[in-house]
């Protein structure tokens, strides 16, 4: 419902003025996936176990397991609030992870 919710909001917006496609991700705060953003899921994964040479279910795990941890992240952010009085950066080094190879 939310996805279809979000596409009849923004789509006609994109098609028009961006001419692009709007595809929603949601994602519910246990880590649930909509359908839109598991079909994506899927497709990144894919791509990204052919460029780097990994295997599909390694990289698919991987991705589930840091967006898991991200989503958790940003839910206790938003019920109990920042610690620091700084803004933090929540995906600080996320993107090493891929260079690094950490799959397991």
């Amino acid at each position: 419902r939310a996805e279809r919710a979000k596409r009849s909001l923004y789509n006609e917006r994109i098609l028009n003025v961006e001419h692009g496609t709007f595809a929603p991700l949601i994602f519910s705060v246990t880590g649930g996936a909509g359908p839109e953003a598991r079909i994506f899921l899927k497709i990144l994964c894919d791509k990204i176990a052919s460029k780097t040479g990994q295997e599909y279910s390694n990289v698919s795990n991987f991705l589930k397991c840091k967006i898991s941890f991200l989503l958790r992240k940003l839910v206790l952010l938003c019920i109990r609030g920042s610690r620091t009085f700084k803004k933090t950066d929540l995906f600080k080094n996320h993107e090493s992870d891929f260079d690094y190879g950490c799959f397991v």
